[in-house]
């Protein structure tokens, strides 16, 4: 447990008692570590592998105690290796062959998540075990691309989002800004880069200290904070990860000043999430374009205070759980939802600021389908049709203004 509140308060109601009676065995945990780490936040604590002190580490640094080294016997089992990117399933032994390069963060992050959904989903009984080679190969940006070392990178939201964000793109030499005014709670490790001894300290601060860049704890509600932000040290990109309204009037600032800005949020309970990726030199649509032009489901309330959550988040029976998990909008979710659309925000990101942009990420502003909508649930209506077109979770469609209502 950590200080307060229950540490998994924020996943229970969509899981119950998760993966804590389940077991993985593992052959190179180093290599599964970010798999490992994402089932961790579905409450997966026991793992077998010759060497698991990385993720006793994550446990430990996590939670604030010592993981649980008792023995247990396997449910399922990950081959994990270096090499180019495959995912391949067999059922009858309950077994998965990760084949990734851990050192390449994005593909990294995408082959991670669709084996942790896939491991999850299965050991929950909640879909079969996947078998064969991956259904749907993961659509992964070309191995190694790079951005100039020293671009300076604008986090604003140090979230779920933009704390993951900025996790994933720490690799790539950039000199950092972190702007957020809250300090972590209880309620945050679970999903974002924080961990037990960082609670009651500023998010902002705390990144600013992880990634030596720099820190800005302001409320997002004065527009002339950020203004004065973004003109004392022009950014050569911002991630914009409030997942609140003041995500709008952040991308008017910066359109107006012409710096190239990634919107993300999740929709309701993170089962579809979206990234509008801004580039003002190649005039591709603005955030204001697509502004509340997407159905998102019963519309989310404002943020709640650590009183109401201790409320929703307390220990109750499964009857009253599986209502209030209709009833709340933008909660709960796990760090595999929310950590697959921060790999996206990351993605857009590094895009729009490389000397070289992908072939995809080109076509994408060629097309002016800059409104990236991904999907970790599907949902196909009694016509037939998939919402918004999407037919395997983890997928991503692009969508431009033709293809939204105006």
């Amino acid at each position: 447990m950590t200080k307060g509140q229950d540490y998994y308060a924020r996943v229970r109601p969509l899981f119950g008692h998760g993966l804590a009676p389940f077991a993985i065995e593992v052959t190179d945990a180093e290599v599964a570590q970010l798999v490992l780490e994402l089932l961790a936040s579905c409450m997966l604590e026991h793992v077998i592998a010759p060497d698991r002190r990385a993720f006793d580490r994550h446990l430990t640094w996590k939670h604030g105690r010592s993981p649980d080294h008792a023995e247990w016997s396997p449910d399922t089992y990950v081959t994990a290796r270096r090499g180019p990117m495959r995912i391949t399933w067999d059922a009858m032994r309950r077994h998965v062959e990760l084949v990734v390069d851990p050192d390449d963060a994005l593909v990294y992050a995408d082959a991670s998540y669709h084996v942790a959904r896939g491991l999850r989903d299965a050991l929950l009984g909640r879909a079969p075990f996947p078998d064969g080679p991956h259904p749907r190969q993961p659509a992964t940006p070309p191995p190694g691309l790079r951005c100039p070392a020293g671009r300076h990178v604008m986090v604003i939201g140090c979230g779920s989002l933009g704390s993951e964000a900025a996790r994933i793109l720490a690799t790539h030499g950039l000199r950092w800004t972190f702007v957020d005014a809250a300090d972590v709670t209880d309620w945050n490790l679970v999903r974002q880069w924080f961990g037990a001894a960082d609670l009651g300290r500023p998010k902002a601060t705390v990144l600013a200290e992880r990634l030596a860049g720099r820190a800005a704890c302001v409320t997002l509600d004065a527009r002339a904070d950020i203004e004065r932000l973004v003109d004392a040290d022009p950014p050569d990109v911002v991630l914009v990860a409030t997942g609140t309204h003041h995500a709008g009037r952040i991308a008017e600032v910066l359109q107006g000043r012409g710096i190239p800005h990634a919107v993300g949020c999740c929709y309701p309970q993170a089962q579809f999430y979206e990234v509008l990726a801004v580039s003002p030199r190649d005039h591709t649509p603005t955030a204001a374009d697509f502004r509340g032009q997407l159905y998102r489901g019963t519309p989310a309330p404002p943020p709640i205070s650590d009183a109401v959550a201790a409320f929703l988040y307390q220990p109750v029976t499964d009857d009253v759980r599986a209502t209030r998990y209709r009833d709340l909008v933008a909660e709960p979710a796990s760090r595999i939802e929310t950590a697959r659309a921060a790999e996206l925000l990351a993605r857009c990101a590094l895009e729009l600021i490389a000397d070289h942009r992908s072939p995809w990420f080109s076509r994408v502003i060629a097309d002016g389908t800059t409104c990236l909508l991904g999907a970790n649930a599907v949902f196909r209506y009694d016509d037939g049709e998939y919402a918004y077109g999407i037919m395997h979770p983890g997928q991503i469609v692009r969508l431009g203004l033709a293809d939204v209502a105006v």
